[in-house]
């Protein structure tokens, strides 16, 4: 029988997708009472990968932070429950203002939450799934094909994170 073991504490990450500077503020200060103080926040960027969400953004920005209190990684779900409700909260006439994309890196992987299922997506609970972005391997990073090209093109704030954690495990 193997043993058990449990995983280490992980940095929450959230890709945050928004274009009104005032909604950006709004839910910038929601999730630091939720979650606690920022650790590293990235810059904006203009999210033009894809046009899936210009019917109801319009034109999009993104950027990524992530936070000083570390999370269980099994409560991704709740997180990513949360973060959907907060999304709902703050949708003007039926349409989100804001996008949030939950998910955390260990010393080994990059995750993101899911509510959509594909092949490659391990499903977690209550219509959650984990997405795996990026393998760390020393000091390499591994993309898949699968990896979305807005975590490849940050794909140094991931690492950042990374080094951060190695950094605070000392």
């Amino acid at each position: 029988m193997s043993k058990l073991m449990m995983p280490e504490k992980a940095v929450l990450v959230m890709g945050i997708m928004y274009s009104d500077d005032n909604v950006k503020e709004k839910t910038v200060n929601l999730l630091v009472n939720k979650f606690g103080e920022i650790e590293l926040e990235g810059k904006s960027f203009v999210f033009d990968f894809t046009d899936y969400y210009e019917e109801e953004f319009g034109k999009t920005k993104k950027f990524f932070i992530s936070f000083k209190e570390k999370i269980d990684i099994g409560d991704l779900v709740e997180i990513k429950l949360l973060t959907n409700k907060l999304e709902k909260e703050l949708s003007k006439e039926g349409k989100r203002r804001v996008n949030l994309d939950p998910g955390y890196v260990t010393k080994e992987k990059s995750v993101v939450a899911s509510c959509k299922s594909r092949p490659h997506r391990i499903y977690l609970d209550k219509g959650v799934y984990a997405h795996l972005m990026f393998i760390f391997k020393k000091n390499d990073v591994i993309s898949f094909k699968w990896t979305f090209e807005d975590y490849l093109q940050e794909k140094e704030f991931f690492v950042t994170v990374r080094e951060r954690l190695f950094l605070s495990s000392k």
